[in-house]
């Protein structure tokens, strides 16, 4: 697993700018390749980031808007180098704190809902 702070340092810059291309990553995190791509593969499992090939480009996308992940249980998770969204045996959809969260969220968005 990647270290935290770098996972964290990539994800605020995707989740910054919206999308991105990984060279243009790169030019704004001065790390070693490997923990990049190392990072963006995390994010990915977690289903934080999307990426498409464009032409011969790499495009990353946040896959949430990123008020609603204030306060999401993972950063802080021992479990968080087992799990991803692709296991079917460690997924965030299995774990109380996620599913709790998730909760709290949606509750929230439906209050915000006028009726």
């Amino acid at each position: 697993m990647p270290k935290m702070n770098i996972i964290l340092n990539v994800w605020q810059v995707i989740a910054k700018n919206g999308k991105l291309t990984v060279d243009e990553l790169k030019k704004l995190i001065k790390i070693s390749e490997n923990d990049l791509n190392k990072a963006i593969e995390f994010l990915y499992d977690l289903g934080l980031i999307n990426y498409k090939k464009e032409g011969k480009k790499i495009v990353l996308s946040i896959t949430h808007e990123t008020d609603l992940l204030q306060g999401i249980p993972c950063f802080s998770c021992p479990n968080l180098s087992y799990c991803s969204v692709h296991d079917v045996q460690k997924t965030p959809i299995k774990c109380t704190k996620f599913v709790s969260w998730l909760s709290r969220i949606l509750r929230d968005l439906h209050a915000s809902v006028p009726e």
